[in-house]
């Protein structure tokens, strides 16, 4: 089957019908992960990637934080 939109203010595809004789879109509903994806030039793993390292870098920035503050390690001195 052959879908496209007839112009930007057209919110209704036009369908062609396609192989088996269907008509009408068959959208599959997408995730909030995959919007997200579509709108970033990389590939999904690269992405998880960037996402795993900056939790690993929120985590350690809290740990420290904590460690500081509770006075298990001393911190920087101004």
């Amino acid at each position: 089957m052959i879908c496209a939109n007839m112009s930007r203010k057209s919110k209704a595809p036009r369908c062609e019908r396609g192989e088996g004789g269907q008509s009408g879109p068959n959208p599959e509903p997408k995730g909030a992960k995959e919007n997200f994806y579509d709108k970033i030039p990389l590939t999904a793993k690269q992405l998880d990637v960037v996402i795993v390292i900056l939790i690993a870098a929120l985590v350690a920035a809290l740990t420290l934080g904590v460690l500081i503050g509770n006075g298990v390690i001393s911190g920087p001195r101004f």
